[in-house]
């Protein structure tokens, strides 16, 4: 467990809970990354679809000591309704990873009311995955790829990669949903509902990760204990799951972090959290 302390900020967080603190802190103001896309609105697809467009950007590895570097596909938030894969924390992110010399691809896939529900953002990870398999090698990316989600991402992330053939080298959950069916609240469940197209709560738990088919890949599970939006419990539950399974697991949790905290990378706990998942990354890049 990491015990982080909040640094002191200009303005009071909000304490009406976790959405309004999760739209707080991705407003903040947060200190200019210096890392810059390599490449950038790259089509991973030619399929034309209604709907948010299939364009990624893609991260050099920086000061990497192998010719071919471990890799990461990283997937945006933003409850299935928002987010990009220029946001903020996305920004941040790979910035830290390719800093750490690990080449980044962030993809973005299709939202509600804007080209599908959960089935198509599942079907552009798994064409964005396909893409960054062929091309990873001409950015100074090798075969050992792995994943990364924040938040929506995360949960789409471990469906895709419980449900595919192709394997990856880890996977790193960044306040992930695992488990639909506990959802609560009207706004959250209105969204659930849309998601997967039906009130039927018994395939909204069909559909979530800690139901879903194993995941052979280790998985480091990050998670704030103040999280209002996605209760810490989803990744106790999901860790706990697959150690009595016998998969490799590993869980950070954050004393005082909420929702969204690399939305902030001022917060105590973001740099900490990227340095624990770049170290996790690459000491499973070569396995």
């Amino acid at each position: 467990m990491t015990n982080a302390s909040t640094e002191q900020m200009t303005r009071p967080t909000p304490k009406s809970g976790g959405l309004a603190n999760a739209l707080w802190i991705l407003a903040k103001p947060t200190p200019r990354v210096a890392i810059e896309p390599s490449a950038s609105a790259v089509r991973y697809s030619e399929a034309r679809r209604r709907g948010i467009a299939p364009l990624c950007e893609i991260y050099r590895p920086q000061n990497s000591e192998s010719a071919l570097a471990p890799s990461v596909l990283l997937l945006h938030g933003g409850a299935f309704v928002v987010g990009n894969r220029n946001m903020k924390p996305i920004r941040f992110v790979a910035a830290r990873l390719a800093q750490a010399g690990i080449g980044v691809c962030s993809v973005d896939y299709r939202l509600l009311f804007r080209g599908g529900g959960i089935s198509q953002a599942l079907e552009d990870v798994a064409q964005a995955s396909a893409f960054w398999r062929q091309v990873a090698a001409n950015y100074g990316c090798g075969p050992n790829i792995s994943m990364m989600g924040l938040s929506a991402g995360s949960t789409l992330m471990l469906l895709h990669a419980s449900a595919t053939q192709e394997r990856y080298a880890s996977l790193v959950n960044v306040y992930g949903a695992t488990d639909f069916s506990s959802v609560r609240g009207r706004r959250a469940t209105f969204i659930m509902r849309l998601v997967h197209g039906t009130r039927d709560r018994e395939l909204w738990k069909a559909r979530s990760p800690l139901y879903s088919a194993p995941i052979e890949s280790p998985v480091l599970s990050l998670h704030g204990r103040e999280d209002q939006m996605v209760p810490v419990e989803h990744s106790i539950r999901f860790h706990n799951d697959r150690i009595e399974r016998g998969l490799a697991s590993e869980l950070a949790l954050y004393d005082k972090a909420p929702h969204g905290w690399l939305c902030d990378a001022t917060r105590a706990e973001s740099e900490p959290s990227l340095v624990r998942s770049a170290r996790f990354i690459l000491e499973h890049s070569d396995r």
